[in-house]
Protein backbone atom coordinates (compact mmCIF):
# COMPACT_ATOMS: atom_id res chain seq x y z
CA UNK A 1 0.00 0.00 0.00
CA UNK A 2 2.73 2.71 0.99
CA UNK A 3 4.62 1.85 -2.74
CA UNK A 4 1.16 2.37 -4.48
CA UNK A 5 0.48 5.90 -2.09
CA UNK A 6 4.13 6.97 -2.93
CA UNK A 7 3.73 6.54 -7.06
CA UNK A 8 0.33 8.54 -6.41
CA UNK A 9 2.30 11.49 -4.79
CA UNK A 10 4.80 11.51 -7.25
CA UNK A 11 2.28 11.76 -9.75
CA UNK A 12 0.55 14.26 -8.21
CA UNK A 13 4.03 16.55 -7.34
CA UNK A 14 4.73 16.16 -11.08
CA UNK A 15 1.53 17.85 -12.11
CA UNK A 16 1.44 20.57 -9.90
CA UNK A 17 4.93 21.43 -11.10
CA UNK A 18 3.46 20.95 -14.65
CA UNK A 19 0.75 23.30 -13.94
CA UNK A 20 3.43 25.90 -12.18
CA UNK A 21 5.87 25.36 -14.93
CA UNK A 22 2.77 26.58 -17.81
CA UNK A 23 1.39 29.27 -15.12
CA UNK A 24 5.01 30.56 -15.15
CA UNK A 25 5.20 30.26 -18.79
CA UNK A 26 2.21 31.85 -19.53
CA UNK A 27 2.63 34.99 -16.91
CA UNK A 28 6.39 35.59 -18.55
CA UNK A 29 4.01 36.13 -22.19
CA UNK A 30 1.75 38.52 -20.68
CA UNK A 31 4.12 40.29 -18.70
CA UNK A 32 5.75 40.87 -21.73
CA UNK A 33 3.29 41.27 -24.23
CA UNK A 34 2.27 43.78 -21.74
CA UNK A 35 4.91 45.65 -21.70
CA UNK A 36 5.41 45.67 -25.51
CA UNK A 37 2.10 47.62 -25.08
CA UNK A 38 2.53 49.87 -22.84
CA UNK A 39 5.99 50.91 -24.55
CA UNK A 40 4.26 51.62 -27.85
CA UNK A 41 1.28 53.25 -26.23
CA UNK A 42 4.08 55.59 -24.61
CA UNK A 43 6.61 55.99 -27.70
CA UNK A 44 2.80 57.58 -29.44
CA UNK A 45 2.11 59.75 -26.46
CA UNK A 46 5.83 61.72 -26.57
CA UNK A 47 5.71 62.07 -30.16
CA UNK A 48 2.14 63.71 -30.20
CA UNK A 49 3.68 66.12 -27.79
CA UNK A 50 5.86 67.10 -29.72
CA UNK A 51 4.50 68.03 -33.37
CA UNK A 52 4.67 71.51 -33.45
CA UNK A 53 1.64 74.33 -33.05
CA UNK A 54 0.19 74.46 -36.23
CA UNK A 55 -2.25 77.87 -37.01
CA UNK A 56 -4.91 78.22 -39.80
CA UNK A 57 -7.14 81.28 -41.06
CA UNK A 58 -10.55 81.67 -40.94
CA UNK A 59 -13.10 84.14 -42.05
CA UNK A 60 -15.01 86.51 -39.50
CA UNK A 61 -17.90 87.25 -42.24
CA UNK A 62 -19.75 85.89 -45.40
CA UNK A 63 -17.26 86.97 -48.17
CA UNK A 64 -18.08 87.07 -51.87
CA UNK A 65 -15.87 85.79 -54.94
CA UNK A 66 -13.20 87.83 -55.80
CA UNK A 67 -12.90 89.70 -52.42
CA UNK A 68 -9.71 90.85 -51.62
CA UNK A 69 -8.78 89.83 -48.41
CA UNK A 70 -7.97 92.17 -45.66
CA UNK A 71 -6.81 92.34 -42.24
CA UNK A 72 -9.93 92.85 -39.84
CA UNK A 73 -12.17 90.02 -42.31
CA UNK A 74 -9.52 87.02 -40.42
CA UNK A 75 -8.37 85.48 -37.49
CA UNK A 76 -5.85 82.84 -36.77
CA UNK A 77 -6.29 79.96 -34.86
CA UNK A 78 -4.60 76.95 -33.38
CA UNK A 79 -5.41 73.72 -35.83
CA UNK A 80 -6.15 70.20 -34.13
CA UNK A 81 -6.93 68.54 -37.22
CA UNK A 82 -4.35 66.30 -38.80
CA UNK A 83 -5.92 66.57 -42.17
CA UNK A 84 -5.66 70.20 -41.46
CA UNK A 85 -2.28 70.76 -40.36
CA UNK A 86 -1.21 69.60 -43.88
CA UNK A 87 -3.18 72.15 -45.89
CA UNK A 88 -2.65 75.26 -44.06
CA UNK A 89 -2.72 79.02 -44.91
CA UNK A 90 -1.38 81.44 -42.95
CA UNK A 91 -2.36 85.11 -42.08
CA UNK A 92 0.68 86.84 -43.67
CA UNK A 93 -0.19 85.09 -46.58
CA UNK A 94 -3.76 85.34 -46.65
CA UNK A 95 -3.66 89.22 -46.31
CA UNK A 96 -3.99 90.73 -49.48
CA UNK A 97 -5.11 87.18 -51.74
CA UNK A 98 -8.13 87.51 -53.47
CA UNK A 99 -11.07 84.99 -52.88
CA UNK A 100 -11.63 82.61 -55.66
CA UNK A 101 -14.98 81.17 -54.49
CA UNK A 102 -17.68 82.88 -51.65
CA UNK A 103 -16.97 81.88 -48.11
CA UNK A 104 -19.11 81.95 -45.14
CA UNK A 105 -18.42 83.37 -41.63
CA UNK A 106 -16.02 80.76 -39.81
CA UNK A 107 -14.71 79.36 -42.96
CA UNK A 108 -10.98 77.82 -42.83
CA UNK A 109 -9.21 78.93 -45.60
CA UNK A 110 -7.61 76.49 -47.87
CA UNK A 111 -4.76 77.41 -50.20
CA UNK A 112 -6.48 76.53 -53.64
CA UNK A 113 -9.02 79.12 -52.11
CA UNK A 114 -7.62 82.01 -52.65
CA UNK A 115 -4.86 83.67 -54.91
CA UNK A 116 -2.28 85.31 -52.67
CA UNK A 117 -0.12 87.57 -53.70
CA UNK A 118 -2.58 89.46 -55.15
CA UNK A 119 -1.09 93.41 -54.63
CA UNK A 120 -3.88 95.90 -54.39
CA UNK A 121 -2.17 99.22 -55.94
CA UNK A 122 -2.31 102.12 -54.26
CA UNK A 123 -4.65 104.16 -56.73
CA UNK A 124 -7.65 101.53 -56.77
CA UNK A 125 -10.94 102.57 -55.53
CA UNK A 126 -14.31 101.71 -55.20
CA UNK A 127 -16.43 103.55 -57.90
CA UNK A 128 -20.04 103.32 -58.67
CA UNK A 129 -21.04 104.09 -62.51
CA UNK A 130 -24.54 104.44 -63.97
CA UNK A 131 -24.06 104.97 -67.28
CA UNK A 132 -22.79 101.70 -68.05
CA UNK A 133 -26.01 99.60 -69.65
CA UNK A 134 -25.90 95.67 -67.82
CA UNK A 135 -28.47 93.25 -67.73
CA UNK A 136 -30.34 91.37 -65.35
CA UNK A 137 -28.27 88.06 -65.42
CA UNK A 138 -25.34 89.88 -64.05
CA UNK A 139 -24.35 89.89 -60.20
CA UNK A 140 -21.72 90.73 -57.92
CA UNK A 141 -18.78 88.49 -58.22
CA UNK A 142 -18.97 88.50 -62.01
CA UNK A 143 -15.96 89.34 -64.54
CA UNK A 144 -17.09 92.45 -67.31
CA UNK A 145 -15.28 94.26 -69.92
CA UNK A 146 -16.87 98.02 -70.27
CA UNK A 147 -17.46 98.66 -74.21
CA UNK A 148 -18.19 101.33 -76.14
CA UNK A 149 -20.14 100.83 -78.95
CA UNK A 150 -20.69 103.70 -81.97
CA UNK A 151 -23.59 104.34 -84.65
CA UNK A 152 -21.05 102.98 -87.15
CA UNK A 153 -20.73 99.63 -85.55
CA UNK A 154 -17.34 99.91 -84.04
CA UNK A 155 -17.22 99.05 -80.65
CA UNK A 156 -14.48 98.51 -78.37
CA UNK A 157 -12.84 97.49 -75.35
CA UNK A 158 -12.37 100.58 -72.58
CA UNK A 159 -11.87 98.28 -69.55
CA UNK A 160 -10.71 94.71 -69.23
CA UNK A 161 -12.11 91.79 -66.72
CA UNK A 162 -13.86 94.31 -64.14
CA UNK A 163 -15.05 92.40 -61.02
CA UNK A 164 -18.76 93.30 -59.98
CA UNK A 165 -18.58 94.80 -56.63
CA UNK A 166 -22.48 95.07 -56.44
CA UNK A 167 -25.17 95.60 -59.57
CA UNK A 168 -28.89 96.95 -59.90
CA UNK A 169 -30.73 97.64 -62.83
CA UNK A 170 -32.83 100.66 -63.38
CA UNK A 171 -36.69 100.10 -61.74
CA UNK A 172 -38.97 103.13 -61.21
CA UNK A 173 -41.26 101.25 -59.52
CA UNK A 174 -38.86 99.88 -56.99
CA UNK A 175 -36.68 102.78 -57.13
CA UNK A 176 -33.69 101.60 -58.02
CA UNK A 177 -30.85 102.97 -60.15
CA UNK A 178 -28.62 101.28 -62.83
CA UNK A 179 -26.07 100.84 -60.88
CA UNK A 180 -22.25 99.19 -61.46
CA UNK A 181 -19.72 98.82 -58.72
CA UNK A 182 -16.12 98.07 -59.78
CA UNK A 183 -12.64 98.70 -58.79
CA UNK A 184 -10.67 101.12 -60.95
CA UNK A 185 -7.58 102.84 -61.23
CA UNK A 186 -6.60 106.55 -61.79
CA UNK A 187 -5.84 105.51 -65.18
CA UNK A 188 -9.02 103.57 -65.77
CA UNK A 189 -11.25 106.42 -64.42
CA UNK A 190 -9.30 108.65 -66.99
CA UNK A 191 -9.91 106.25 -69.95
CA UNK A 192 -13.37 105.80 -69.30
CA UNK A 193 -14.27 109.43 -68.47
CA UNK A 194 -12.93 109.70 -72.26
CA UNK A 195 -14.56 106.98 -73.06
CA UNK A 196 -18.60 108.83 -71.67
CA UNK A 197 -17.62 112.40 -73.37
CA UNK A 198 -16.99 110.21 -76.43
CA UNK A 199 -20.25 108.76 -76.35
CA UNK A 200 -21.96 112.31 -75.28
CA UNK A 201 -20.90 113.46 -78.79
CA UNK A 202 -22.38 110.20 -80.72
CA UNK A 203 -26.01 110.41 -79.40
CA UNK A 204 -26.31 106.69 -80.46
CA UNK A 205 -23.52 105.29 -78.85
CA UNK A 206 -23.30 102.46 -75.98
CA UNK A 207 -21.33 101.95 -73.04
CA UNK A 208 -22.27 98.81 -71.65
CA UNK A 209 -20.78 95.56 -69.78
CA UNK A 210 -20.06 92.58 -71.55
CA UNK A 211 -19.84 89.08 -68.88
CA UNK A 212 -17.02 86.63 -68.69
CA UNK A 213 -18.56 82.93 -68.94
CA UNK A 214 -15.45 81.94 -66.25
CA UNK A 215 -13.24 83.96 -64.30
CA UNK A 216 -10.44 81.91 -65.28
CA UNK A 217 -10.42 82.82 -68.98
CA UNK A 218 -7.66 85.39 -69.97
CA UNK A 219 -8.26 89.08 -69.36
CA UNK A 220 -9.32 91.02 -72.82
CA UNK A 221 -6.95 93.36 -74.18
CA UNK A 222 -8.04 96.92 -73.92
CA UNK A 223 -9.08 98.59 -77.89
CA UNK A 224 -10.44 101.79 -76.90
CA UNK A 225 -8.27 104.82 -78.89
CA UNK A 226 -7.64 107.89 -77.18
CA UNK A 227 -9.59 110.44 -78.86
CA UNK A 228 -7.23 113.22 -78.88
CA UNK A 229 -10.05 115.66 -79.43
CA UNK A 230 -11.97 114.48 -76.35
CA UNK A 231 -8.79 114.68 -74.40
CA UNK A 232 -8.40 118.24 -75.54
CA UNK A 233 -12.23 118.86 -74.58
CA UNK A 234 -11.45 117.63 -71.56
CA UNK A 235 -8.47 119.87 -70.54
CA UNK A 236 -10.42 122.61 -71.41
CA UNK A 237 -13.75 122.18 -70.21
CA UNK A 238 -13.48 119.43 -67.22
CA UNK A 239 -17.26 119.95 -66.50
CA UNK A 240 -18.02 118.11 -69.72
CA UNK A 241 -17.25 115.11 -67.88
CA UNK A 242 -19.89 115.56 -65.61
CA UNK A 243 -22.34 117.19 -68.28
CA UNK A 244 -21.50 113.79 -70.43
CA UNK A 245 -22.16 111.18 -67.69
CA UNK A 246 -25.49 113.19 -66.57
CA UNK A 247 -26.50 112.84 -70.27
CA UNK A 248 -25.96 109.17 -70.48
CA UNK A 249 -27.63 108.40 -67.05
CA UNK A 250 -30.31 109.89 -68.35
CA UNK A 251 -30.12 108.22 -71.79
CA UNK A 252 -29.98 104.71 -70.17
CA UNK A 253 -32.91 105.67 -68.12
CA UNK A 254 -35.00 106.44 -70.89
CA UNK A 255 -33.51 103.42 -73.10
CA UNK A 256 -35.07 101.38 -69.92
CA UNK A 257 -38.12 103.11 -69.58
CA UNK A 258 -38.54 103.02 -73.62
CA UNK A 259 -38.24 99.26 -73.27
CA UNK A 260 -40.21 98.41 -70.40
CA UNK A 261 -43.04 100.48 -72.25
CA UNK A 262 -42.90 98.42 -75.39
CA UNK A 263 -42.76 94.95 -73.40
CA UNK A 264 -45.65 96.79 -71.69
CA UNK A 265 -47.46 97.80 -74.74
CA UNK A 266 -46.81 94.17 -76.31
CA UNK A 267 -48.05 92.19 -72.88
CA UNK A 268 -51.11 94.47 -73.35
CA UNK A 269 -51.35 93.51 -76.67
CA UNK A 270 -50.82 90.00 -76.84
CA UNK A 271 -53.61 90.05 -73.88
CA UNK A 272 -56.42 91.79 -75.65
CA UNK A 273 -55.56 88.95 -78.93
CA UNK A 274 -55.97 86.32 -76.61
CA UNK A 275 -59.19 87.82 -75.13
CA UNK A 276 -60.45 88.89 -78.40
CA UNK A 277 -59.75 84.94 -79.40
CA UNK A 278 -61.19 83.39 -76.72
CA UNK A 279 -64.51 85.77 -77.29
CA UNK A 280 -63.98 84.74 -80.78
CA UNK A 281 -64.27 81.33 -79.91
CA UNK A 282 -67.29 81.77 -77.35
CA UNK A 283 -69.47 83.34 -79.86
CA UNK A 284 -68.80 80.71 -82.42
CA UNK A 285 -69.68 78.17 -79.67
CA UNK A 286 -72.75 79.55 -78.94
CA UNK A 287 -73.91 80.23 -82.58
CA UNK A 288 -73.04 76.60 -82.99
CA UNK A 289 -74.69 75.36 -80.39
CA UNK A 290 -78.22 77.73 -81.50
CA UNK A 291 -77.82 76.36 -85.35
CA UNK A 292 -77.77 72.58 -83.50
CA UNK A 293 -80.53 73.49 -81.76
CA UNK A 294 -82.65 75.23 -84.70
CA UNK A 295 -82.04 72.01 -86.55
CA UNK A 296 -83.12 69.00 -84.19
CA UNK A 297 -86.64 71.33 -83.61
CA UNK A 298 -87.30 72.60 -87.37
CA UNK A 299 -90.74 71.56 -88.61
CA UNK A 300 -91.34 71.93 -92.21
Amino acid sequence: MSIIRKGKRKIAKKKVMMICIVCFIVGIIVFIGGVVFYNKTIAKTPDEKELPITYGVIVLENLAKGEILKPEQLVSIQLTDAEHRLNTVQLEDAIGGRLRYPVESNTILFPEMIDTGVLVADDLRKHVYHFIEITDALSSGDYVDIRIQFPNGADYIVLSKKRVLACSLYDEVEQTDNSLWIEVSEEEILTLASAVVDAYFNEQAEIYAIQYISQDQEKAIVTYPENDIVHSLIQEDPNVVERAITHMENRVRERVAMEIKEYSDKSRQNTNTEYNNQQSAKEDTVKLENTDYIDNNYVD
